[in-house]
């Protein structure tokens, strides 16, 4: 099996497809993945037939020290980072969601996700935490009990993003792009 690792993911994606890949993993750049990342996904892959791997995080402060946190939505298997996704060929027409309307940007794993989801793929949440994020959020140091650094970003504004997704102009596009209305 063939495997892009991806760091575009719209643009990203359509090349992996048209360059013959038969799977693409994300990685974002302050992430990374431990060293058998790709082995155990592959390994799920195979195991279940899903054609969409999900796995856990671990957290990490922007030294790269470790964080003994955890997030509520990904252990409830409700959520799943984009660098902790692993698409395979059977579930490539996925890549049409990463070109979302730019107001979504700060959710699109989020999206990602629901539109997953909502196209009734199945997919297989690993118990690994196999992607080590770097986390540049005030709300995951503040989870920590720790002062978060300075330039870390707030959690995404949610009030805006609902009223973003309720005008009645955007639930149209929305709902042509991925056939439903992004709930957050």
């Amino acid at each position: 099996m063939t495997i892009a690792v991806i760091p575009p993911r719209g643009i990203g994606s359509f090349l992996a497809e048209s360059w013959g890949y038969d799977a693409v993993a994300y990685l974002d750049a302050d992430n990374w993945f431990e060293p058998d990342h790709i082995e155990k996904m592959l390994q799920a892959h195979v195991e279940t037939s899903c054609p969409v791997i999900a796995c856990k995080r671990t957290f990490h402060e922007l030294d790269g020290t470790r964080m003994n946190i955890w997030e509520a939505e990904e252990e409830a298997q409700l959520h799943a980072d984009t660098s902790c996704w692993f698409i395979t060929r059977s579930a490539f027409s996925l890549f049409r969601a990463w070109f979302m309307p730019k107001p979504l940007a700060p959710v699109c794993d989020r999206v990602f996700f629901q539109k997953t989801v909502f196209d009734q793929f199945r997919i297989c949440f690993t118990p690994w935490r196999s992607v080590a994020f770097r986390t540049q959020y005030t709300a995951h140091y503040r989870d920590a009990k720790m002062p978060a650094p300075s330039g870390c970003k707030d959690s995404p504004d949610y009030e805006g993003l609902r009223r973003y997704v309720a005008e009645p102009a955007n639930i149209q596009t929305l709902q042509n792009l991925f056939g439903f209305v992004p709930q957050f």
